[in-house]
C-alpha cells in the first residue's frame, strides 16, 4: 500500500513522495482511515479520551509519548529515541 504525503516540511506539493505500508501497518492503517472516513488532510489526528476524534492533527508530545510508550513495550529503552530521531532516521543508541 503505497500513501501519498503531499507537503511536508521538506518538500512541497509538486514532490511526489510517497511512504509503502505493507502487512500490518497496511491493514491498521486501512482500518483508520475508514473508522475516520477521510481521504485526505492529515493522519494523526487528535482523539480525547473519551474517543471523539478531532479534524485537527496530534501535537508532537502526544506522538512522542505514544512512540515512547510502544518503544518500552518492545523492551527497548524510551529515553534512547524521540520522535524526531525516528523522522530524521537516526537515534541516540551508539
Amino acid at each position: 500500500m503505497g500513501y501519498r504525503l503531499g507537503r511536508t516540511k521538506t518538500t512541497d506539493l509538486r514532490d511526489d513522495e510517497v511512504v509503502f505500508l505493507s502487512r500490518r501497518a497496511a491493514v491498521a492503517f486501512s482500518a483508520w482511515k475508514a473508522a475516520v472516513s477521510r481521504t485526505t488532510g492529515p493522519v494523526f489526528l487528535r482523539i480525547d479520551r473519551w474517543g471523539k476524534i478531532y479534524d485537527t492533527t496530534i501535537s508532537e508530545i502526544s506522538i512522542n509519548h505514544v512512540l515512547k510508550r510502544r518503544l518500552a513495550e518492545m523492551g527497548l529503552d524510551p529515553r534512547d529515541f524521540s520522535a524526531h530521531d525516528v523522522r530524521a532516521g537516526t537515534s541516540h543508541r551508539h
